[in-house]
Formats: C-alpha cells, sequence, structure tokens
C-alpha cells in the first residue's frame, strides 16, 4: 500500500470544483479507490501559483518528498500544481527521480511510450530551466553590482546585521584594517605585518593565524575606501558603494602605489611552482609548526630550503638550509644506515585496519569476561572456574592494551628493507627525472623532522 499526499490550490474564488473542499473530496475518493493512505494533505489557498516561491505548503512539501515521507503526490489537475509549464516539467523531473509519481485525478494517465517521450521533454527542459536560472542569478548579481550594492560575504572589518542591508563597520575588526594600512605606509612589508598581528595574538575571522597573502588582499580590496569592484562575463562594475568607507580614497590610491613600486623590485627569494623541482620537497618538515619546507631560488646564490608558513608570516623558524647541505645529511643518512636506530611508522592506510582489528579484539574479550561473570552468578560456573577464567581473560586484554600502546607496528625484514634503500640511493643517484626521484622517496620514508636551531635531521619511515 502506498503513502499518498494531496496538495491542494486555490488562487480564486470563481469556480466551485476548485474550491479547497471540493478538490479535497475528489483526492480522498482516488486514494482509497486505489489502495493509497492519505497520509497529509498541503493546500496553498489564495495564492497565485506562477511561481513556487510563494507558495509555503508547496515548498514544504517538496522538502518533504526529499526525505522520503510519502510515494505519490495527488493533485486535482496540473494547473493546481503550477501555472508555469517550465517549473511543472522541473519539479516533476526531480520527484520523478527521487521515485515519487504525480497524479491527477481528472487527466488521464499516459502509456508508456507517452511516457518516454515526456521523460526526453523533462530533460529538456530541465536543462532550459538550468540555464535561464544561471542567466538570472548573473543578471541580477550584475543589477546590484552597477548600482553599488554589496552583495558577497561581508569582508574583515565589516558586517552586515541586517540581510541584504548596507555594510557596517565593524570596529574589532576595523581598527586592524587602519592599522594595517598604516603600517605599510610607514614601510612594512606584508609580512613583517603579518608576524606582528601573530606576535600580539590578532586572530583572522576564522580563529587562524594571518599570512600575508590575506594581508595583500586587504590592502588591494577598494571596499575598504567605499567603492565596489564587480567582474562578470568579461563585464567590469567598479561603482561609489553604499557603505561608509573604513580608508580614505588619498590614503588607498597612496597604498596602490606603494604596492605597484614594490612589486618592480626583483626578489631576493622566489619560491618555485607548485610542480616538483626538488625530489625532497615535500618530505622535510618543520618542528616548529609541523609545516613542509618548500624550495625557494636565489637569484644570486645558493637555492635553499625553508619553512613553508614562515614564508607566509605564519611560523617564528627563519632558518633556512642550503640545498647541497640538505641533499649531502640525507644521502649521507641513508648510505650509512643504522637500521637498529630506525624510526618505523605505518601508512594511514595499514594502520586503521590494524587499529580496528585491535579495538575489535578488546571488546571481545571484554565480552566474554561478561559472560563468565554471569556464569558464575547464575550457578553454571564455581567460585574456582570463574576466577581461573577472569585470570586468562584479564591476562588477554591487558597484553593487547600494552601492544595497542606501544603501536602496530609490524615486524621489520632488515634485508628486504635496506634492499629498498641501497635502491633508494642508487635512483637517486641516476639520471632519471625529479619527479621519479620524490616518488620514490615519498613511497620509502614518511617524513624528515627538522630541528632549525640544532639542524638535527630525525628520518621515519614507512614499514
Amino acid at each position: 500500500m502506498k503513502t499518498a499526499v494531496a496538495y491542494i490550490r486555490v488562487s480564486t474564488e470563481m469556480q466551485t470544483e476548485y474550491s479547497p473542499d471540493s478538490q479535497l473530496k475528489l483526492i480522498k475518493d482516488y486514494a482509497t479507490k486505489n489502495d493509497m493512505i492519505l497520509s497529509e494533505v498541503y493546500s496553498d489557498e489564495g495564492i497565485s501559483g506562477r511561481t513556487a516561491e510563494k507558495r509555503p505548503a508547496f515548498n514544504r512539501m517538496i522538502s518533504d518528498a526529499k526525505q522520503n515521507k510519502f510515494n505519490v503526490i495527488i493533485i486535482y489537475h496540473t494547473s493546481r500544481f503550477a501555472r508555469n509549464h517550465e517549473e511543472s516539467i522541473v519539479y516533476r523531473n526531480m520527484l520523478k527521480r527521487d521515485g515519487i509519481d504525480v497524479i491527477s485525478i481528472t487527466q488521464p494517465s499516459v502509456d508508456y511510450k507517452t511516457d518516454i517521450l515526456m521523460n526526453a521533454l523533462y530533460a529538456v527542459m530541465d536543462e532550459r530551466y538550468s540555464i535561464e536560472l544561471s542567466e538570472n542569478v548573473k543578471r541580477g548579481l550584475k543589477e546590484k553590482a552597477s548600482k553599488g550594492i554589496y552583495f558577497s560575504r561581508s569582508p574583515f572589518g565589516y558586517c552586515r546585521p541586517v540581510k541584504k542591508q548596507p555594510l557596517v563597520e565593524d570596529e574589532a575588526e576595523s581598527h586592524l584594517v587602519k592599522w594595517i594600512f598604516n603600517r605599510f605606509e610607514d614601510g612594512l612589508t606584508t609580512y613583517e605585518i603579518s608576524r606582528e598581528l601573530n606576535a600580539k595574538g590578532y586572530k583572522t575571522r576564522t580563529g587562524l593565524n594571518f599570512y600575508k597573502t590575506g594581508i595583500i588582499e586587504i590592502l588591494k580590496n577598494p571596499v575598504y575606501k567605499g567603492f565596489l569592484l564587480y567582474n562578470c562575463d568579461g563585464e567590469t562594475f567598479f561603482r561609489k558603494a553604499d557603505h561608509k568607507p573604513i580608508i580614505d580614497e588619498e590614503q588607498f590610491d597612496r597604498v596602490q602605489e606603494i604596492i605597484e613600486a614594490r612589486a618592480k623590485i626583483t626578489p631576493r627569494y622566489a619560491r618555485e611552482s607548485s610542480a616538483c623541482q626538488h625530489w625532497l620537497v615535500g618530505i622535510m618538515r618543520c618542528v616548529v609548526c609541523g609545516s613542509t619546507y618548500v624550495h625557494v631560488k636565489h637569484t644570486r646564490g645558493v637555492n635553499r630550503f625553508r619553512c613553508g608558513r614562515f614564508g607566509m608570516g605564519a611560523c617564528k623558524n627563519s632558518r633556512s638550509l642550503g640545498v647541497p647541505d640538505a641533499e649531502n645529511i640525507v644521502l649521507n643518512y641513508l648510505e650509512n644506515l643504522p637500521i637498529d636506530s630506525c624510526n618505523f611508522v605505518t601508512s594511514a592506510k595499514e594502520a586503521e585496519p590494524l587499529k580496528n582489528k585491535s579495538q575489535e579484539s578488546t571488546k571481545q574479550l571484554e565480552k566474554a569476561l561478561e559472560r563468565a561473570k554471569q556464569a558464575y552468578l547464575r550457578g553454571i560456573d564455581s567460585i574456582d572456574e570463574y576466577e581461573t577464567n577472569k585470570e586468562n581473560i584479564t591476562a588477554e586484554i591487558s597484553k593487547l592494551r600494552q601492544t595497542q600502546a606501544i603501536g602496530n607496528t609490524p615486524v621489520i625484514d632488515k634485508l628486504e628493507f635496506m634492499k629498498r634503500i641501497v635502491g633508494l640511493v642508487e635512483l637517486v643517484h641516476s639520471d632519471v627525472d625529479t619527479k621519479t626521484k620524490n616518488k620514490a622517496m615519498r613511497r620509502c620514508i614518511s617524513k624528515i623532522s627538522i630541528d632549525p636551531e640544532t639542524k638535527k635531521f630525525t628520518f621515519y619511515f614507512f614499514a
């Protein structure tokens, strides 16, 4: 037996046959005759059906349909479902994909061949509706932008207490925006500004440290001088916005000139692109913040490795390491590997099944202990038998928990492991490309932790 709901809509009082009572009576009769349970009635009375946005009961019904609360929607006539044909097709198609039928009691159901044609029409109309919806959204955004209405998420320094209203200055954040602009004019770099903010304990709106990339975004955003910049489909809108500026236009323009002037100066260091530029990239890690070391080019000297977060102003580890020095340390260690003192880890993919298996074994032993107790209480086992069982099971649990505390490191085949290391060193010394070398390193080494003060390298190998 199917679960059905009724949807009733009346926009005028001109026709008696369309009254809510008459529609509901006929729908109930139909449900009874067709062995359906009518669980709920959704009714929009005195509301135009041109669009679904103005029909709260209809929207509630669609929401319930997504939660599979019923199988069938019964309506009096297709015109009661929607007056907008495109919208009707879109909603019908969406409901059909969820396995929910829409039945009109005054219109005959279509045959199989006609249903195939209707499904094709549904797909075409659904695509057209999607395209038109996208165009309408873009058109609405362009209209807002042309009027200087800020419609995105409120930027740092502003808030929007009332939805769809102009931005309002957030005093807790706006003073930092002013401070950033002032300090940049004083000669500080974006990196130095981020370091100073982090040192004073300030956080971004999401509770994270400030990065130099975020500082430059603030310095370049015209919203702070009361303007709106919007780009869409090749059209650019630069308009005076309807909110109060935090920075005056003169200072904002001066800062833009400073940014342009500094951009013309060749940087001493240049961070490499995301492509793998060295076989140690992504393996060496900073012990201060846990971030990976990045490869940076020196325009007039030796390329170096340094903490990635230091370059963004979020780590105190300012010490870098020359690439040749790093290569020599790593290769010398691997070539003279003290295997008995190696740190071995298990990859997350391998560790999870071991962890789950250990936890499951512990649970089974705990259940066995409880069963032994119940057997004694019911008189099945004697006190001596219970004590013996308890002692054996408890010992097994203790042993298992000790193993969990030590870790799930498997037994290492030293000979096989040394063969892998020898092959790795030979590969690094060969003429194969950097990407291949890096992949081989990552398959064997989990990470190399570097202490910036002592320059001590600690290796962690995959077992």
